[in-house]
């Protein structure tokens, strides 16, 4: 944004050494001064709550953000020992690494998408089973555009039993990885299986 901090209209030359000088050019230039202050505290202020910050989380409100590149993006969240029906908030995380334990079956549902249509969205859930039981694991979403339920499309594959169901193989070194996109507020949610990914 352009600056009003004008500080070429200050006379530096007044006063006038040697001369009795007219109060109204010192009035002046205090006046611009004082008008300058105004204009620094207002622009600061503006800078201190509208501009992104390295030391504090930054909410971006959907506003365009172009040409950038991002580097070291490291945001997963591991929440160990789930034996019950449990959120999946894209708030905290777009990376759930979830080790489900106990017997089920259980129910994931995504929540808290983004609040306006057309914001494209997704998180990756990776399911393991570190108890050695094989719990039935079903993943369902919220429609944070409206009360209710969303609409649950997967694409299909084979893993997917029972509509969006996945049953976990039971061996820790084993992750079921799906995808859960939205662009409507989660009114359709997409589930993509990305696989089973095994430690090697």
């Amino acid at each position: 944004m352009p600056s009003s901090i004008i500080s070429s209209t200050i006379d530096e030359t007044y006063p006038v050494a040697g001369q009795d000088n007219d109060s109204q050019g010192f009035r002046d230039n205090f006046t611009i001064i004082k008008d300058n202050f105004a204009y620094a505290k207002s622009e600061i202020e503006a800078l201190q709550d509208d501009t992104a910050k390295t030391n504090l989380p930054n909410v971006f409100s959907y506003n365009t953000q172009s040409q950038a590149s991002y580097k070291e993006l490291n945001h997963i969240l591991a929440t160990p020992n789930i034996s019950a029906d449990a959120d999946v908030s894209f708030n905290t995380s777009n990376f759930h690494r979830l080790d489900i334990q106990g017997s089920g079956p259980y129910t994931l549902t995504c929540r808290n998408w983004p609040t306006e249509d057309g914001k494209y969205s997704e998180m990756v859930i990776a399911l393991y089973a570190s108890s050695g039981l094989t719990p039935d694991v079903t993943i369902a979403s919220e429609n944070s555009g409206a009360s209710g339920s969303s609409q649950i499309l997967t694409d299909g594959n084979a893993a997917f039993s029972g509509g969006a169901t996945l049953s976990l193989p039971g061996v820790s070194t084993v992750h079921l990885v799906v995808k859960a996109w939205t662009y409507d507020k989660g009114e359709n949610v997409f589930l993509q299986y990305l696989g089973s990914y095994s430690e090697i």
